[in-house]
């Protein structure tokens, strides 16, 4: 998603959770025992970030005013807290 950009750490283990039927869109593979996420085919949706027990993946926000905007136009579609 344009404006965030999601990361795997050296925290990463490789234990795999993060690839247990959570990324809808399979942008999580690994590699040499540890998760890498596909930044092509990455929606940023933060799903593999809340199951990670290590907390090796990140979420960085680039353009805040992007996710604003999106937020707006989201907003008047469907009831966002």
């Amino acid at each position: 998603m344009p404006g965030i950009k999601i990361t795997v750490s050296e925290k990463c283990i490789g234990c795999g959770d993060c690839q247990q039927d959570i990324c809808f869109i399979n942008a999580i593979s690994m590699k040499n025992g540890k998760a890498v996420i596909n930044e092509t085919i990455c929606r940023g949706c933060g799903r593999c970030i809340n199951v990670c027990k290590q907390k090796a993946i990140e979420l960085t926000i680039f353009d805040p005013e992007f996710l604003n905007e999106s937020l707006r136009r989201i907003s008047s579609a469907v009831e966002v807290d």
